[in-house]
């Protein structure tokens, strides 16, 4: 839309970080080797096994991408006309890149000037609980908030993996569970209503619970917003990725000393749930970094509400920067790659080989002929 209308600058936003094809329409530097993609939550990257699973997710992502672009492209084309830019080319014109990204518990990997990292944006103050919830937290030694989001409803578990969980809170008694929960229904009369530790709730305050000092970790689906507003209010935890983006956020979460990462398929063995809880729980190194994490985060130089209103009001005065814009969107796949400079150093030590054979064996038969004319 923004070539119809052609604002004076366009501020490209992404919602989670850039991946991908972004990397390239963005200008910004592929780290496959080291970058986690979205669908992996560990990377040994000493590992070729790692980097190749990693690789593929990353091709996986993006065709997965590049096929609902080329199909949003072809039906612009079809209403616009034919000489309708692609939306990589319109991309690249971006005079920012905000990204719902926050450097302090994220990996390490390129990036470039115009790429604006403004995560925290949706994060609110917290509240005072009232005094059930103080009740609640304060019932036991320690105290642990279940939630899976508000895509995955918990009710709509399998009945083996709610079991599961059953089992896992039973094990532990000296700690109170508080699972949303969303229905009423003869798993939460009959199973959940027998087990004194286990609260069930509909609905729960999740940032001021969070904020609370007697949570003592927080067991999450690991998307992006409860991954922040976890490290922001100094709390460990315990990611199990269901989805999307959320295996990489919990991956980095881990890779950060802020928690533990369970597989999925991990929640029907109560064994090693309830091995990986007490280790989050009693490892004080997961409650220790994740306070350090909190006070980094607050205290950062500039704020993302600034940044975004500062870098937004930037672009509309100045428009795009031709010094922010990278090179690298005018060359091709061989420039970009130095795949020329590779090829003729390859011909050169060729031809330096060939030459030295040749050179080898002439020698080699004028000393033979030399021997044998003696």
């Amino acid at each position: 839309l923004s070539h119809l209308i052609k604002p004076k600058s366009l501020i490209s936003v992404t919602t989670m970080l850039a991946f991908g094809s972004h990397l390239e329409e963005f200008g910004i530097p592929t780290a496959v080797g080291y970058d986690p993609c979205l669908y992996v939550p560990k990377l040994n990257v000493h590992s070729m096994w790692d980097r190749m699973v990693n690789m593929y997710g990353d091709w996986l992502a993006r065709l997965t991408y590049d096929s609902k672009r080329h199909f949003a492209h072809a039906l612009f084309k079809e209403k616009c006309g034919d000489d309708f830019p692609s939306f990589a080319e319109i991309s690249s014109n971006s005079a920012f890149v905000f990204t719902n990204t926050e450097p302090l518990i994220d990996y390490a990997t390129p990036s470039i000037s115009k790429v604006i990292p403004i995560a925290g944006l949706s994060a609110t103050e917290p509240k005072p609980l009232d005094k059930e919830w103080v009740k609640i937290l304060t019932m036991r030694e320690k105290t642990v908030l279940l939630s899976f989001g508000s895509l995955t409803k918990s009710a709509s578990l399998p009945m083996e993996v709610k079991l599961s969980i059953v089992e896992t809170v039973k094990a532990l008694p000296h700690v109170t569970f508080i699972w949303k929960y969303e229905e009423n229904d003869e798993f939460t009369e009959k199973i959940a209503a027998d087990v004194p530790n286990l609260e069930l709730r509909k609905w729960t305050p999740q940032v001021d619970i969070l904020a609370h000092p007697r949570l003592s970790a927080f067991i999450t689906h690991g998307g992006m917003g409860s991954a922040q507003e976890m490290a922001l209010r100094g709390v460990p935890g315990i990611f199990i990725p269901i989805f999307g983006d959320q295996a990489r956020n919990a991956g980095m979460m881990e890779h950060n000393g802020l928690g533990k990462v369970l597989d999925k398929t991990d929640l029907k063995n109560s064994i090693k749930v309830v091995a990986v809880i007490k280790e989050v729980l009693e490892n004080d190194s997961y409650r220790e970094n994740a306070r350090r994490i909190s006070a980094m985060l607050r205290s950062r130089p500039f704020a993302a509400k600034e940044k975004l209103i500062k870098y937004t009001e930037f672009a509309a005065e100045f428009g795009p920067s031709k010094a922010l814009r990278p090179q690298s969107h005018d060359m091709n796949w061989i420039e970009y790659r130095n795949m020329d400079i590779i090829l003729v150093a390859l011909l050169l030590c060729l031809v330096t080989t060939w030459t030295s054979l040749k050179l080898s064996t002439r020698i080699c038969v004028m000393l033979v002929n030399v021997r044998k004319s003696k």
